[in-house]
């Protein structure tokens, strides 16, 4: 028993005689190799290699980094803090070997993703999932004076010139240039009365069309990258007097699009689903409401 007690106890033995004498209650300090010293020394950073070294002489055991500065790169060997870092770097262009420094050029190699603030920076970054947004975008037009009826399939539009009639552009309606989004449903209101428990359609495009015939003429355009349609029926009344409704496309549960190169915006354009007598010279304003990504 006694020699098995021996046998385990001889590495904790040896270790201890080969520490050296360090008093009562002291600390203990270690320097660079990990060994156990009685006085406190300093440990140093390798500037070239981020190794721990001795802070005399030049850097070895980093793998041959450049010189050692105690006083930029050191702390006391067993301290839970390192204080204060000499040489984080300040000012709008820290230098290129500082902690500053170094997190500036990271942040240059992503393409600059984040402001000083830390805030993300104007652009197309995201953090995270990014889900789609509400987006409400409106156009209207007025309609020429005369009170002559509409009939199915006539386009109802700011004036009876072909060469005149302005589609409705919903402007701003990608969030980006070359966006993407669907059109949920539509708004369709104005103050003539004549439009009372009408129904019209809304033709949508993605570029803007040319028509043939103008305001009460057969609707006829070009395809302009047209991307479905929007039956509305007026059948809200109100006090204003105002006439007003809302619908949702015809074919599926949305009109998914896409705007064109360089743009944001989509465009229109009316067309009577019915009988139509109108009292003539009124606004007529048509909203979407759109998810965007």
């Amino acid at each position: 028993m006694k020699k098995l007690l021996a046998w385990a106890l001889a590495p904790l033995c040896a270790l201890l005689l080969a520490s050296p004498a360090i008093a009562a209650n002291a600390p203990i300090y270690y320097d660079a190799s990990g060994a156990p010293q009685s006085s406190q020394g300093v440990i140093c950073i390798n500037p070239t290699s981020g190794a721990f070294e001795s802070c005399a002489g030049s850097g070895g055991g980093g793998g041959g980094g450049g010189a050692v500065t105690a006083a930029a790169n050191s702390y006391a060997a067993g301290s839970l803090s390192l204080g204060a870092i000499v040489d984080l770097g300040t000012g709008s262009s820290p230098g290129a070997n500082t902690v500053n420094g170094r997190l500036a050029a990271i942040n240059t190699t992503l393409g600059t993703p984040f402001q000083a603030n830390g805030a993300l920076g104007a652009g197309e970054n995201h953090i995270g999932e990014v889900s789609s947004r509400t987006n409400i975008v409106g156009g209207s037009f007025t309609t020429p004076s005369g009170t002559t009826a509409y009939s199915s399939g006539q386009l109802i539009a700011n004036s009876a010139t072909a060469g005149s009639v302005t589609p409705l552009d919903f402007a701003t309606v990608c969030r980006v240039n070359q966006g993407t989004g669907m059109v949920r449903r539509a708004r369709v209101k104005t103050p003539d009365t004549g439009f009372a428990s009408a129904t019209v359609i809304l033709k949508l495009y993605r570029d803007s069309p040319t028509v043939t015939n103008g305001d009460h003429g057969t609707w006829l355009s070009t395809e302009s990258n047209y991307i479905g349609q929007i039956s509305v029926v007026l059948d809200q009344v109100f006090s204003d007097p105002m006439e007003k409704g809302i619908g949702a496309p015809s074919v599926g549960n949305e009109i998914n699009f896409d705007c064109a190169s360089g743009s944001q915006h989509l465009y229109g354009l009316l067309v009577a689903g019915g009988a139509i007598t109108p009292q003539g010279g009124k606004t007529i304003s048509v909203v979407l409401e759109t998810l965007v990504n």
